[in-house]
C-alpha cells in the first residue's frame, strides 16, 4: 500500500469515525437540517458467509457517512431505533419495519444485503418510501476490497463499503449525480460489474511460430492482468479482478480458467447468475505481417454476448511488451467515451 493510499485511507477512517460519533453522541447537532434531508430508517441487513468479519458498525457508520454525503438523505441514528425497538416490546407491541417509520416518522426504509466474492464487495440495498410502501426501490453497488492490515491480511472494509454505499444509493435513488459535487476521492456514480475474460490465441501454421504463441498461458493470463490494471480506476465500471473472476467461476464448478479460449456456453451462464453487465474477449489472430488483436466489450445477455464495442491493433514484433502496449491502445479507445 502506498503512502498516498495510507493517508486517504486514514482521513476517510476519521471521517467515518467522527461521523458515526457525532450521529450517536449529539441529537442537536443532527436536527439541524434535518427538514431539507429525508429521513433514512436501516431495517435489516443481511450478510453473506463471506463477510462474517464485518461489524455491524462498520455498516452503520458507512451508511451514514454516504448518506451525509448524498445532502439529500439522513440516516436515523440506530441508538434511537434500538430504544424506539425496546419501548415497542415494553408495550407488546410488533417492531416492524412500517410501525418503526410511522413511531421514527422515517420517509424510508432501507434493507441491505452485503456479499463478498474473493475482492468483489457487493450491497445490495431495497427501499421503501413511507408515501407508498408497496413500491420498492432497489440499488446495487461493487466496489473491490483492496487494503489488507500488514500483519493479518485482514480485510480492510471501509474504503469499498463507502464506495458500494454511495453506489446502491445512487441507483437505487435514480440519481447519477448524486455525489457528483464531491473531490475525486470521494466522487462516485452507479457502476456496472464487468468481467474479463479470455483472448482467442488464433495461430498459423504456416507462419513461423511467435513465443507469444509458445507461451499463450502466461500471455493471456498477463493480457487479462494488463486489461484489468487499465480499468480498475474506471467510475463507471466495477472490474472483477483475476482471483474474482476465478471465483465466480469455481461456484459453477469451472476450476480451471484458459485466458486463451473465447467464453464458453457455461461461462455466460455463471455470469448470467451473478448478474454481470458486461464482460471483455478479444482475438490475437496470426497474420503474415505479424498479429492482430481484436478486444471486444460484450453486454451480458442470458444466452449470448452482446457486442458494444470492439477496436483492433496491429503487432509487428514477437514481443511482450509489444503486445501488452496494443492492449493498453484498444482499451483505452473502446472506454474513451464511457
Amino acid at each position: 500500500m502506498t503512502n498516498k493510499s495510507n493517508i486517504l485511507l486514514f482521513f476517510i477512517f476519521i471521517f467515518i469515525s467522527i461521523s458515526y460519533q457525532s450521529q450517536s453522541k449529539d441529537k442537536k447537532n443532527i436536527d439541524l437540517d434535518t427538514s431539507s434531508r429525508k429521513m433514512v430508517l436501516l431495517g435489516n441487513v443481511e450478510l453473506g458467509s463471506e463477510v462474517h468479519d464485518l461489524e455491524i458498525t462498520k455498516i452503520e457508520a458507512g451508511l451514514h457517512l454516504a448518506l451525509e454525503l448524498s445532502r439529500k438523505l439522513r440516516l436515523i441514528p440506530i441508538t434511537e431505533r434500538d430504544s424506539v425497538i425496546s419501548v415497542m416490546f415494553e408495550k407488546h407491541k410488533e417492531p416492524t419495519a412500517e410501525n418503526l417509520a410511522k413511531e421514527l416518522k422515517a420517509d424510508k426504509v432501507y434493507f441491505l444485503t452485503i456479499n463478498r466474492l474473493h475482492n468483489m464487495l457487493r450491497v445490495d440495498l431495497t427501499a421503501f418510501d413511507k408515501k407508498n410502501t408497496k413500491k420498492k426501490y432497489k440499488g446495487k453497488g461493487y466496489a473491490n476490497l483492496r487494503y489488507r492490515e500488514q500483519k493479518t491480511n485482514k480485510i480492510i472494509y471501509d474504503p469499498a463499503l463507502l464506495k458500494a454505499f454511495q453506489r446502491a444509493i445512487a441507483e437505487a435513488e435514480n440519481d447519477t449525480l448524486l455525489f457528483d459535487y464531491l473531490d475525486d476521492n470521494l466522487k462516485t456514480y452507479p457502476a456496472a460489474s464487468l468481467v474479463i475474460g479470455g483472448i482467442d490465441f488464433h495461430e498459423d501454421k504456416t507462419l513461423p511460430v511467435w513465443k507469444l504463441y509458445e507461451k499463450k498461458v502466461v500471455t493471456s493470463y498477463d493480457a487479462t492482468e494488463i486489461i484489468f490494471e487499465e480499468l480498475k480506476d474506471h467510475p463507471k465500471f466495477a472490474v472483477y479482478d483475476n482471483p474474482s473472476r476465478d471465483s465466480l467461476y469455481s461456484l459453477f464448478h469451472m476450476h480451471i480458467v484458459e485466458n486463451y479460449r473465447p467464453p464458453t456456453s457455461f461461462e455466460i451462464l455463471a455470469l448470467n447468475a451473478l448478474e454481470v453487465d458486461y464482460y471483455i474477449t478479444g482475438l490475437l489472430k496470426r497474420i503474415p505481417d505479424g498479429a492482430l488483436l481484436e478486444l471486444v466489450l460484450c453486454r451480458v445477455n442470458q444466452k449470448s454476448l452482446e457486442v458494444i464495442k470492439s477496436e483492433k491493433e496491429m503487432i509487428y514484433e514477437d514481443s511482450i511488451p509489444e503486445f501488452r502496449t496494443a492492449i493498453k491502445k484498444c482499451i483505452k479507445r473502446i472506454f474513451s467515451n464511457e
